[in-house]
């Protein structure tokens, strides 16, 4: 495999909207087995993948991938400005920051897709940010 990945670099994803329920919040706070009162700051990772305005395939076809090949996560960056809340209509928005073809020795051709996630309030205030680092295995070269 020879040939460049697809041009999406600066692609924006249609974001979404996400609100926390005080039910979803414990849950996740029991499924962490977090003793804190409030919001997990795992919220963050679910809120950015649930409200991409794409799914998880529908990001994989953009990058001419297919899911069921396993892109897996290289690297996730969060920082967050604030703690998340329940009860608030979260916005989201998002955009592909690159797409890099890379040989590898033990995974044959690999993509590197970079992509960012900014979760606001309503009124634009920034909550949080988060940088995706996800790698596209696509096998031996021929």
């Amino acid at each position: 495999m020879s040939t460049a990945p697809p041009t999406v670099a600066g692609h924006v994803l249609p974001g979404g909207h996400y609100l926390i329920s005080p039910a979803e919040a414990a849950e996740i706070q029991h499924l962490a087995l977090s003793p804190r009162e409030g919001v997990h700051p795992a919220h963050a990772t679910i809120i950015s993948l649930r409200s991409l305005g794409v799914s998880i395939g529908g990001l994989c076809e953009l990058c001419d991938f297919d899911l069921a090949d396993g892109p897996f996560l290289g690297e996730l960056s969060i920082e967050f400005h604030e703690d998340l809340q329940t009860d608030i209509d979260y916005r989201v928005s998002a955009r592909i920051d690159g797409l890099t073809r890379h040989a590898s020795r033990q995974l044959g051709w690999l993509d590197k897709l970079a992509f960012s996630v900014s979760i606001q309030r309503a009124d634009g205030h920034p909550v949080s940010d988060l940088s995706y680092l996800w790698i596209l295995p696509r096998g031996q070269s021929t």
